[in-house]
C-alpha cells in the first residue's frame, strides 16, 4: 500500500507595481535609458546607443499603456459616480 501525497498550488502573492508606481518607475528607467542612449551617440558607441534607445523606447511604450489604462479607470470610476449621484437624486 503506497503513499498518497496531494500536491496544490500555492496561492501566488503578486507584488507587482500598478499605478502611479508603475508610471514612476517606468519614466525614472526610460530617462536613464535615454541618457545612455546619448551618451553612447556622443562617444561613438553604436552598440550602447542603439541598444539603449530600443530600452528607452520600450520603457515609454509602457508608460503609455500605463497611463491609458490608469485615464481609462479613472473616466470609469467618475462615471460610475456621476450615475450613482443621478441615482440617489432622483430616488429623493
Amino acid at each position: 500500500m503506497g503513499y498518497k501525497i496531494k500536491h496544490y498550488a500555492r496561492p501566488v502573492d503578486s507584488k507587482a507595481a500598478f499605478g502611479w508606481e508603475s508610471i514612476l518607475k517606468d519614466l525614472t528607467l526610460g530617462l536613464v535609458s535615454t541618457a545612455m542612449c546619448y551618451f553612447g551617440f556622443e562617444t561613438g558607441v553604436a552598440q550602447l546607443a542603439f541598444s539603449m534607445g530600443l530600452v528607452a523606447f520600450m520603457f515609454y511604450m509602457s508608460l503609455l499603456i500605463t497611463l491609458i489604462g490608469e485615464l481609462r479607470d479613472y473616466r470609469h470610476k467618475v462615471k460610475k459616480l456621476e450615475l450613482e449621484a443621478i441615482k440617489r437624486e432622483e430616488d429623493a
